[in-house]
């Protein structure tokens, strides 16, 4: 039978609801709904892969990831003279994405390959993974969840509140990596369920903030962490005028228990280039 392509496109949007709800029912699995639309036969993959992987795991065995990736040997690190490493890094990481596991560091400049090449022989290969493969599907490893870095939890935490502070204002606040007490913006010492109306009062003499980014300059990590950045906002003052404001910010944070950062503090000032 020959069928149209809006009536190919229609059969497979019926049957991707139909797969997505047999999906969240058995499996628990929530799907986001987007409103730009996806192609159909590319949603249809990707929920039969979906299921493929849901139901292969439900009989999946771990193993090592050493075995995972066919039990190689590697060099031992005393055996690379320092100038190979980043060399000796490369096979290694081409074996792993061989076998579907592709790995990565976020702060490049914090970790030596040193230290990249035992991560990937040593300590990488003792840790067990769900022995499953499916063609196109991979496994992503960053350095950084075996190895906290301060910096990293730091802008973390510090993009997390500033996104949550210029939320809309019918939008809920989560405060997920403000502290909660001991508070403070310049001489400011707000409770938590005020802090962002605080900043924002700051920040909004200049009309509402429309856009920001941030610019990281300097991490002081003691006790407590200082990171020094740049603020950069865009304020609409009128229909269709925006101006541009710096602030110089000093951000302050300490870790949490579990892991990651909360920020407890801030100090800004205007930057008034000459």
């Amino acid at each position: 039978m020959d069928y149209t392509e809006d009536a190919k496109k229609f059969f497979l949007n019926e049957q991707n609801k139909k797969k997505k709800k047999e999906l969240e029912e058995k499996y628990g699995a929530d799907f986001y709904e987007s409103e730009s639309g996806v192609d159909p036969e590319i949603e249809n993959h990707f929920l039969n892969n979906v299921e493929q992987y849901e139901n292969l795991s439900e009989n999946a065995v771990s193993i090592k990831v050493s075995e995972y990736i066919g039990s190689p040997i590697f060099k031992s690190i005393d055996e690379i003279s320092p100038g190979n490493i980043a060399a000796e890094i490369e096979n290694v990481l081409n074996i792993y994405f061989d076998h579907q596991i592709n790995i990565d560091i976020i702060e490049k400049s914090d970790v030596s390959d040193r230290d990249y090449y035992i991560f990937l022989t040593e300590e990488l290969p003792q840790n067990e993974i769900e022995n499953i493969k499916i063609p196109g599907w991979t496994c992503n490893y960053i350095y950084e969840e075996f190895h906290p870095n301060d910096k990293l939890d730091s802008k973390d935490a510090i993009d997390s509140v500033l996104t949550e502070l210029f939320l809309e204002a019918n939008e809920k606040y989560y405060y997920t990596y403000l502290a909660d007490h001991a508070l403070f913006i310049n001489d400011l010492k707000p409770l938590r369920e005020n802090f962002y109306n605080t900043f924002n009062m700051l920040l909004n003499k200049s009309g509402k903030v429309v856009n920001h980014t941030v610019s990281y300059e300097n991490f002081d990590v003691r006790d407590t962490i200082e990171v020094t950045a740049t603020l950069n906002t865009k304020h609409e003052q009128k229909k269709e005028t925006v101006v541009d404001k710096k602030w110089d910010v000093r951000f302050y944070l300490h870790r949490c228990e579990y892991g990651g950062c909360e920020l407890f503090g801030v100090r800004i000032e205007e930057r008034c280039d000459d």
